[in-house]
């Protein structure tokens, strides 16, 4: 593979040189995803009706499912920014690592960059192909904060965030916070930006130098069904009047295994939740090595229904299946009040002090209850008036004439 090196003034020379890596010399030889005439259709462009999608992932810029679904996103006429990790960084979850040094050995992902480049750079056949050397969210973040004004402009929002497809299922909540790919999806909801993660039951690392021409090659499926999903969560909405999904609310996307040998080649989209059927990690010891060995455990805690709809069909088993599962996530994660009301009353202990007697003072029936303060030196205070929590906040001594909410 070659490498070019491309020096371009960025935000007026207040940014480090850009290396330029040429990640598509192969393309030629593996169709959709790199065809020349393909890969470099509509740059900036988009469609009447394109979205202006960010493309990331945990599994490196330079894999196969990520070039795939480039490729089939700009076919559909979205204007795609691709800024992907250096190298591979799976199960980092929501980590938050930027680099301090540029790329240290052994280089990028399959070789795609070499030992010395500067830590984020972008492909030099294709200035929408980035990649940065950080965990999955950070990326994601420098995409959002650096990359998109140099390559659409201060001036034009990013409608969508699209996460994968991921090497591999992330289904269930314990997944749910492992994978790289969902973190870099629940940090661009965080962040205010429409955000779906897609994750495909085929797990091996493949470069997108391998991609072939067959329709049944797992990366071209994979980024196949994940252009026609986000065609269909845009059908019909404006993004310049609406957003693609409320504030705070992102998708989850789960493929079964699909690929040559499989008949499993269309799987069809279906609503699930994230508990049912859902695994957690559990530890047992060899009994011959007496090393820790780790098992699939469906346990009760991460299956227990308590938000979202009941009737829903567990995200596990259906991928599982010959379908594809979809799960709406909120990045709230507080409990419902009528879950939480129990155990914040249980936890109104009391235990006079300064506090209390300057608080019963002036509010007759007041009891105020401290808690443990992991965030300062001052304990932290339930203040309660006939069993209801009227405020919470920490006691400052110097504070005396702060009056409850």
């Amino acid at each position: 593979m070659k490498f070019l090196v491309s020096f371009l003034p960025l935000l007026a020379s207040a940014l480090p040189l850009v290396f330029a890596a040429d990640s598509t010399e192969s393309n030629q030889n593996h169709g959709a995803n790199g065809s020349p005439e393909h890969s470099q259709e509509g740059h900036g462009n988009g469609g009447k009706n394109g979205l202006n999608i960010v493309l990331t992932n945990d599994d490196s810029w330079a894999s196969a499912n990520i070039r795939a679904t480039y490729d089939a996103l700009k076919s559909d006429g979205h204007n795609v920014l691709l800024v992907g990790p250096a190298v591979q960084q799976s199960g980092k979850g929501g980590t938050f690592v930027v680099p301090s040094t540029n790329i240290t050995a052994p280089g990028g992902e399959f070789g795609s960059i070499p030992v010395g480049a500067p830590y984020f750079g972008h492909d030099v056949k294709d200035d929408h192909i980035w990649y940065f050397n950080g965990t999955p969210a950070a990326t994601t973040v420098f995409a959002l904060d650096i990359v998109v004004p140099m390559v659409f402009g201060h001036n034009k929002k990013v409608d969508l965030v699209v996460s994968g497809p991921n090497e591999g299922q992330n289904a269930g909540p314990f997944l749910y916070t492992l994978s790289g790919t969902v973190g870099a999806t629940y940090a661009s909801v965080e962040r205010g930006i429409p955000a779906v993660a897609f994750s495909a039951g085929n797990s091996t690392h493949r470069s997108f130098t391998t991609i072939t021409r067959d329709k049944h090659d797992a990366a071209t499926i994979a980024g196949r069904l994940t252009a026609n999903f986000v065609a269909a969560l845009a059908k019909g909405v404006d993004t310049k009047k609406s957003r693609l999904l409320p504030l705070g609310v992102g998708i989850g996307i789960n493929y079964p295994v699909f690929g040559p040998g499989n008949p499993c080649v269309d799987p069809p989209f279906t609503l699930t939740r994230m508990t049912g059927g859902a695994v957690i990690d559990q530890i047992t010891l060899d009994p011959t090595t007496g090393f820790p060995v780790v098992n699939n455990l469906v346990a009760p805690g991460l299956n227990t229904v308590i938000n979202g709809r009941k009737d829903l069909p567990g995200e596990t088993p259906i991928a599982a299946q010959c379908k594809t599962s979809v799960t709406v996530f909120s990045v709230d994660y507080d409990a419902p009040a009528d879950v939480a009301a129990p155990i914040q009353k249980h936890l109104l202990l009391v235990n006079p002090s300064e506090s209390s007697r300057w608080a019963m003072s002036e509010w007759p029936g007041l009891r105020v209850g401290p808690t443990s303060s992991p965030f300062g030196a001052f304990p932290r205070y339930l203040i309660v008036i006939s069993d209801f929590i009227i405020d919470y906040r920490e006691y400052d001594p110097a504070a005396r004439e702060t009056k409850c909410n």
